[in-house]
């Protein structure tokens, strides 16, 4: 951990899976990893969690708050992580807000996993995001 804390110093969010998490804090429970690789973040962090969906730092709150995966036909998984992280990012931009901007990844790694390969996805209607948004009604902090 101590490796990557310079980067941490950097970035306006960063955003590993699991797997990353526990190779970066090994033996930890999943929240207290987050909590501490947050405090040695300037911007936010959360941690991918697949089908599950994401868990996020609220700095704001001092507290991990689980965002879910939208419920979705799963026909194929790849590129979700990444999507999950442009959607985050743009969530980010948009909104300020780490818990917001994870449900923004949400809605983009959800569009992902139902078609098989990059494209099916394509092109994005923001309408549709905008509702996918609506129904994972958590509140943001």
């Amino acid at each position: 951990m101590d490796a990557i804390t310079p980067l941490l110093a950097e970035v306006d969010a960063f955003l590993p899976s699991e797997v990353e998490l526990k190779a970066l804090v090994p033996g930890a429970r999943t929240a207290d990893a987050l909590a501490l690789l947050a405090r040695r973040c300037r911007g936010t962090a959360a941690v991918k969690l697949g089908r599950v969906g994401s868990l996020v730092w609220d700095a704001a709150a001092n507290v991990a708050v689980e965002v879910p995966a939208l419920p979705v036909p799963t026909v194929d998984p790849t590129g979700a992580g990444d999507a999950f992280c442009g959607g985050f990012l743009a969530g980010l931009v948009e909104t300020g807000n780490a818990v917001s901007a994870a449900q923004f990844g949400t809605v983009s790694a959800s569009r992902v996993v139902q078609h098989f390969g990059a494209d099916g996805s394509l092109p994005p209607d923001p309408a549709e995001c905008r509702r996918c948004l609506a129904a994972l009604a958590l509140p943001a902090s």
